[in-house]
């Protein structure tokens, strides 16, 4: 738990990206060609539990993982449907196992799936292209989702607008105004 009272996943890996993704909307469409890459993991089939979003009632680290790539395909949604029409573009992004810091205090079977990433984790220069012709090109559409170079689709229902909207509603009550 974070000294705010939120999951650690939930408030770094989503919670955070809502709150830069809004915050610097402003400043964003003052740019050329302004694109929000968002590297969440976009198309995962992990299932929400609205009454638990923070996974307090059964924790478990991986799932809190995933669920935080799930609600952030949901918050390019909101964001593209609000803001869509301005110059911001979206863009989820899965670049796959990367090698970051892998740090932190685990559960034993996270522990265990982080040490399991680590052996096939791939070198963060090797993402850094992928990223950049994002960052230098971005599409055209209000919200898109890439595996790595790959387009995903945003027309399925991993990519609902009205849990995108349920989403958005319980976010704003958990934040300070």
């Amino acid at each position: 738990m974070t000294a705010e009272g939120f999951e650690d996943n939930f408030a770094l890996f989503y919670l955070s990206r809502a709150l830069f993704s809004y915050g610097l909307l402003e400043p964003l469409t003052a740019a050329g060609r302004p694109v929000i890459v968002n590297v969440a993991g976009p198309g995962h089939r992990t299932p929400i539990d609205w009454t638990d979003l923070q996974s307090q009632k059964r924790y478990d680290g991986v799932e809190a993982m995933f669920l935080t790539g799930r609600l952030n395909d949901l918050l390019g949604v909101s964001f593209a449907e609000r803001h869509g029409g301005g110059p911001v573009r979206y863009v989820l992004m899965h670049p796959g196992t990367t090698s970051t810091g892998f740090v932190g205090d685990f559960d034993p079977a996270t522990a265990r799936f982080i040490e399991q990433q680590k052996a096939v984790a791939k070198p963060a220069a090797d993402v850094a292209p992928a990223i950049m012709r994002l960052l230098d090109d971005p599409p055209a559409a209000p919200l898109s989702a890439f595996n790595m170079y790959r387009p995903l689709t945003v027309d399925s229902d991993l990519f609902s607008p009205a849990q995108a909207s349920v989403l958005a509603e319980m976010t704003a009550a958990i934040l300070p105004a």
